[in-house]
């Protein structure tokens, strides 16, 4: 007995012990969330300050105190309303602290038992959470949560804390604030909501993107019943009243989209979209909740500008199916000064092509991704020759082609980017990888932020991506190259500032730049990018301005055959065109296409459509209300550019046989300069040819003849024969074969045969004199 309760006190001290310290933990752990508390938070909630937004010059441009219009005082706001809300998200908040322990518990046990999760926050702590916290998720965030609310339960009475959560809290989307939803849903005062108004904006507080009456008025509706019914359960209102406010569809009450808002300017609506979307992704805070002041990147000028090209004041649209989007970067600061987030841009917070969307870059990832890495890796330049033959990826019988079938054989590498050739694209990037190995390919695609969120393939040579880029990003990448190959994240915001506390807590010029590609190779894309314009390949130059200095390559992008097939559209129908390009100062890309595909509807463009071609349009025209005219690329110091002779056989100094219009001037490092000169045409021998006379021909056999670099320029050799007779009349012929018959004449003395070419005779081997006479 005494050996067992020897045993139950050792094991009653251990367990003090680990409770003790589990205790211990906790408590300090609770502290120590509190204790971290700025002690400014509180005073955040009603803090008059608002929001501002400054353009590039420190031009205030938006503050929020005027789109928040009129702050509604409790007094004004209707008991349908109040019911509603207590009803649906805090069945107990008049009678709690700041936090609901048994709504707690009970949302712990139904999330361990039920697959369904079940929320346990109060009024008051949505108002902290959304108002002073971030979204993190952490034990640390929900016990500041539960001690913030409490704090706010000492200082403010129910009713202001309805207040500010009425005022404060989003019902919609786009806005937070009561004055708003009511105006943008039913176009009236908020005082002068309906029960069936009321219990639908309510019950958006869950979740304003799911239950939106624009998109989802169904899903709206069902959710405003269950409210009405809890209202009915907790005796708000009545059986009838319950009942004629369910039979009312919220369709007949909703009003059409926008129709309220028709008079509002939207002035740089789709930029200033965006910097809301970085600030509350930079700072965890929404800067319509947190007041900030920001500074922006903003060129208004130029946004005004395509804020008329996307409302069709200054671009012609051949129809209403095509999307537009754009994004312009400054090449200096990195800071995107404009974009277009889509056609008919009207309204705050819509879908914005330029940030939101993800498409497949097609050929525009050829000189950033593969041609860039040959430069760099594989001393590639402007004329380096490559092979345009079919290709198979990998370990795979999966052949690619051209997109015209065709194939041009060993072509230079300004070609396989003017034509645009897909398999020599591929073919250099299996180079590439074979040289430096794969991770280091993906690990440049993720430096520039061109690495998506699938798995690295072969098909990116070629933009063949699981889910795509957005126009921000290819335009992002794009900039390295006029920044001598240096990548920094470009941002619509330069600096931002919490008014609150005063408190610098972001500034893009500190943000990290890396050089992710040599200023060698990066004008080495640029000078081969020049030739590409030079020579205008595929009537590229429509997208570009006289007199300025800029260059860029295009890119479509086709349906898969499924959806072909399936929208019986045309066997070559493309769904996205894009044009990125660069001067020296800015960087754009643009992009013309189709949200989705529509059976009956031409939302496809095929080789000649006109609407295929806006965006080197669009480019031609921003670039023009951009750039300073004739500012050149600079060439960097440790490049010269020599004159050279290109053939297959590789790249040679001229020798004096080469006429100059056949010289290319290609760019190359210091060190790898051109130093092996072409060597001299060589021909073949000709001696004791015995030719076989015929009745009426002589027949020759000579040696073969082998054809050489020279052929490129001069055409294929061949053996020039000349015959002479008596009267010092002369004919003469040329043979491409080394065995050939000429006509037999009596009077015939002499005949003379050299091997030479085809195009330039003065280039040639011995002469061989046979006498007939």
């Amino acid at each position: 007995m005494k050996k067992l309760l020897k045993i139950l006190n050792k094991t009653f001290f251990i367990f003090c012990i680990i409770f003790f310290a589990l205790f211990s933990s906790v408590t300090g752990y609770i502290f120590y969330a509190i204790n971290t508390i700025d002690k400014k938070e509180i005073q955040i909630l009603t803090n008059p300050l608002a929001t501002e937004i400054y353009d590039v010059t420190g031009r205030q441009i938006e503050s929020f105190k005027d789109k928040n219009k009129e702050i509604i005082p409790y007094e004004k706001i209707p008991q349908y309303l109040i019911d509603a809300l207590i009803s649906i998200e805090d069945q107990t908040f008049f009678t709690h602290k700041g936090v609901d322990y048994k709504g707690v518990l009970r949302s712990l046990i139904n999330n361990i038992s039920s697959q369904t999760r079940q929320g346990g926050s109060t009024i008051t702590q949505q108002l902290v959470k959304n108002l002073i916290l971030t979204n993190e998720v952490s034990l640390k965030r929900k016990i500041q949560e539960a001690y913030l609310s409490y704090q706010l339960e000492q200082e403010y009475s129910k009713e202001e804390i309805l207040e500010l959560y009425f005022n404060r809290i989003y019902f919609d989307a786009t806005m937070p604030g009561i004055n708003y939803a009511a105006h943008r849903f039913f176009n009236k005062d908020v005082e002068l909501l309906t029960l069936p108004e009321c219990a639908l904006l309510a019950g958006l507080v869950k979740s304003p993107s799911l239950y939106s009456p624009f998109k989802y008025i169904d899903r709206a509706n069902e959710r405003k019943n269950i409210v009405l019914d809890k209202m009915y359960e907790l005796n708000y209102i009545t059986k009838l009243e319950c009942d004629l406010a369910k039979k009312t569809h919220a369709k007949e009450f909703v009003i059409e989209k926008g129709s309220n808002l028709e008079e509002k300017n939207y002035n740089y609506q789709a930029y200033l979209d965006v910097v809301y979307e970085e600030a509350e992704k930079i700072t965890s805070y929404s800067p319509f909740e947190r007041p900030m002041k920001i500074e922006t990147y903003l060129d208004t000028s130029l946004q005004h500008y395509l804020d008329d090209v996307q409302s069709g004041k200054e671009f012609e649209f051949h129809d209403n199916l095509t999307q537009i989007a754009s994004c312009v970067i400054d090449n200096k600061t990195e800071g995107i000064t404009a974009l277009i987030g889509g056609r008919n841009y009207n309204g705050m917070r819509l879908y914005n092509r330029s940030y939101h969307m993800y498409r497949q870059p097609a050929s525009t990832m050829k000189p950033i991704f593969t041609y860039a890495l040959a430069m760099e890796y594989l001393n590639y330049h402007e004329y380096t020759m490559v092979e345009d033959e079919p290709y198979t990826y990998p370990k795979s019988n999966i052949t690619v082609h051209n997109a015209d079938k065709k194939y041009l054989g060993e072509i230079t590498l300004t070609d396989a980017i003017g034509y645009s050739r897909n398999t020599s694209t591929l073919y250099t990037l299996e180079k590439v990888i074979k040289k430096i190995g794969e991770d280091k390919v993906v690990d440049y695609l993720k430096s520039i932020n061109l690495m998506d969120n699938g798995t690295f393939s072969y098909p990116y040579a070629i933009g063949g991506m699981t889910y795509g880029v957005s126009p921000i990003n290819l335009c992002n990448a794009y900039s390295i190259l006029p920044r001598n190959g240096v990548f920094k994240k470009a941002s619509t915001i330069k600096k931002i500032t919490l008014l609150d506390t005063n408190e610098v807590i972001y500034n893009h010029d500190e943000e990290s730049s890396k050089q992710v590609l040599s200023k060698e190779a990066s004008y080495l894309i640029t000078s081969t990018l020049e030739n590409v314009r030079k020579n205008n390949y595929l009537n590229i130059n429509q997208a570009f301005p006289t007199n300025i200095n800029c260059v860029g390559k295009t890119g479509t992008n086709a349906y898969d055959k499924s959806t072909i097939n399936n929208y019986n559209f045309p066997s070559n129908a493309d769904k996205d065109s894009w044009f990125a390009g660069y001067s020296l100062n800015y960087t754009i890309v643009t992009w013309a296409g189709f949200d989705e595909p529509i059976k009956g509807e031409k939302t496809y463009f095929t080789y000649n459509d006109a609407r295929r071609k806006y965006p080197k349009l669009l480019f031609n025209s921003i670039m023009k209300k951009c750039e300073i005219k004739e500012q050149n690329f600079a060439k960097p110091d440790s490049m010269i550019k020599q004159d050279v002779v290109v053939c297959k056989e590789g790249t040679f100094l001229p020798n004096t046989y080469v006429p100059k219009q056949f010289l290319k001037t290609i760019t190359v490092k210091k060190e790898n300069a051109i130093k092996e000169v072409l060597k001299a045409p060589s021909f073949n021998v000709i001696n004791n040819i015995e030719p076989l006379y015929l009745d009426k021909e002589i027949f020759f056999s000579l040696p073969e003849i082998n054809n050489d670099v020279y052929s490129t320029f001069f055409g294929n050799k061949g053996y020039y024969v000349t015959y002479h007779d008596l009267d010092f009349n002369s004919e003469t012929y040329f043979f491409e074969t080394n065995e050939f018959f000429i006509p037999l004449k009596h009077d015939i003395y002499a005949i003379e045969i050299m091997e030479t070419y085809k195009e330039n005779v003065d280039i040639h081997g011995s002469l061989f004199i046979i006498s007939t006479y």
